[in-house]
């Protein structure tokens, strides 16, 4: 695993900090010479001093490599911080070796205390070694430090991306709320529905013209429900679904037949809110209002292993075709319900549009099959 971008910023910056901090040393040693009355030069500072932050340069891409391979998220916390226990005792014998050798052969053969190379490495580790395996420690949690803090960001960027797209999707759900009360619930629907309460009233059969006023309130309240969610389940669709028809058979008296195929299975499952009315609306409109005689509108719902497949059709004249033979335009709501299966279920969902064989238009919708959860959406 290589470094972050946020891990590679710090390497650019690594020299800079390790120069650094071999200047304050020179300047250090300048400081105390004064203190103490001792000759000082600047070439022999840099000589003396230089050496030991220059190796921890030239270790930084490694520490910060080791950083990357071996974070302490994911649930490696133990596993990271035996690695970088190990990693810091190497390279700290490494930078030790490396400084002490160097030390010999500029400085410590002629002015220094050791008698030999190995002497003087000894000396090294003696005096060095916990320095050099905590300064492994820091430049490992600068660069685990800077992962983290990345880590977080694009998890908050992540978070508020989530949020967005589930307003979104709200914001879609609401949107097919009112369309359905502009288009299935339209004034002319409305009027039809109040007509047909009037004469129940007048023919003196008021338990029928109760169960309407109910109906219709049942439907007015569903279609206008808030915090429904995105997903809703086959069952309670089909619910809002039989009041839609119990006013539209009124509507339409003995010229709408339905026919209801809904496997048990399937009732349980998910299924996105407002997605059967708007495309059992399309039926009636197409297949039955604007022909003579009896319109048949068949729905039917079935679980196939992994799939949901929800197909509804009519007994119109069909769509009209392009040259791809695809059906020539679609409406409001039928481009509606496409974007919001692509929203919730990506390319795992799909809606087709065909003229069945026996005649008439057919819509398809395939998605995946899930239980239906209480409060949620997929994802």
């Amino acid at each position: 695993m290589s470094p972050s971008s946020g891990s590679r910023r710090a390497l650019r910056l690594a020299p800079a900090v390790w120069l650094t901090f071999g200047l304050v040393q020179c300047a250090q040693s300048w400081v105390y010479a004064l203190a103490v009355g001792r000759a000082w030069n600047l070439t022999d500072a840099l000589v003396t001093g230089m050496p030991w932050w220059l190796s921890w340069l030239a270790l930084t891409p490694l520490i910060a490599w080791l950083a990357a391979r071996h974070p302490f998220s994911g649930g490696r916390a133990w596993r990271s911080l035996a690695v970088h226990v190990l990693a810091s005792v190497v390279v700290a014998c490494v930078q030790l070796v490396v400084v002490g050798a160097v030390f010999w052969l500029t400085t410590g053969r002629t002015g220094g205390v050791a008698t030999s190379m190995a002497n003087e490495i000894q000396r090294f580790f003696g005096s060095y070694f916990l320095e050099s395996v905590l300064t492994y420690a820091a430049a490992a949690g600068v660069f685990i430090a800077v992962d983290f803090a990345r880590a977080a960001r694009d998890e908050t960027v992540a978070r508020a991306t989530l949020e967005a797209e589930a307003a979104a999707l709200e914001a879609s759900v609401t949107k097919a709320r009112l369309e359905a009360l502009s288009m299935e619930l339209n004034p002319h629907f409305l009027f039809n529905t109040l007509g047909a309460i009037a004469s129940l009233v007048s023919q003196d059969r008021p338990a029928e013209a109760r169960a309407v006023i109910e109906r219709l309130s049942g439907l007015l309240r569903r279609t206008l429900g808030c915090g429904n969610g995105q997903l809703s389940s086959v069952a309670t669709e089909l619910d809002m679904l039989d009041d839609y028809l119990y006013i539209q058979r009124i509507r339409f008296s003995d010229r709408l037949r339905v026919t209801m195929e809904v496997d048990e299975a399937a009732r349980d499952c998910a299924i996105p809110t407002m997605l059967l009315q708007p495309l059992v609306e399309n039926a009636i409109r197409h297949g039955v209002e604007h022909r003579e005689g009896v319109g048949d509108v068949r729905v039917q719902v079935g679980r196939i292993a992994g799939s949901l497949r929800v197909a509804i059709a009519d007994s119109g004249f069909g769509f009209a075709l392009d040259a791809a033979g695809l059906p020539a335009r679609e409406g409001v709501g039928i481009s509606n319900t496409r974007a919001r299966l692509a929203h919730l279920f990506g390319d795992d969902a799909a809606l087709v549009l065909r003229n069945a064989p026996e005649g008439g238009a057919e819509a398809i919708v395939v998605l995946p099959a899930f239980d239906a959860p209480i409060i949620g959406s997929y994802a």
